[in-house]
């Protein structure tokens, strides 16, 4: 008896759609797994302290003093709540003295007294 007659058709039809589908799944799993890294890797602009600002330093004083830099860095490297537009820093001072290659964030800002 050869090996064709021990299954029905229906069998290979079903092995069939199944190895279509695993292949349909992996494919769209591979490819959302490239874009989910790709997307993690994607730059983003943020303000980076070129010296020391102290503390009590208003927001006009450090534009005005090129007191930093705009620079581009992987997303992942992006601290919490950074600036990326120095039009944030008008009307504030900083809270905490903020250190060269410091990224700019509004937790280092605060509203003068």
């Amino acid at each position: 008896m050869s090996l064709h007659h021990r299954f029905p058709s229906y069998f290979y039809k079903g092995v069939g759609v199944a190895a279509t589908l695993l292949v349909a799944f992996l494919l769209g799993y591979l490819s959302h797994d490239r874009n989910s890294v790709k997307g993690s890797t994607e730059p983003g602009t943020v303000l980076v302290a070129t010296r020391l600002i102290p503390k009590g330093t208003s927001g006009g004083s450090i534009a005005a003093h090129n007191l930093f830099v705009v620079a581009t860095v992987p997303k992942e490297q992006i601290a919490a709540r950074a600036i990326s537009d120095p039009a944030v820093l008008r009307g504030r001072v900083a809270a905490t003295d903020i250190y060269p290659r410091q990224q700019l964030a509004a937790s280092n800002f605060t509203t003068p007294h």
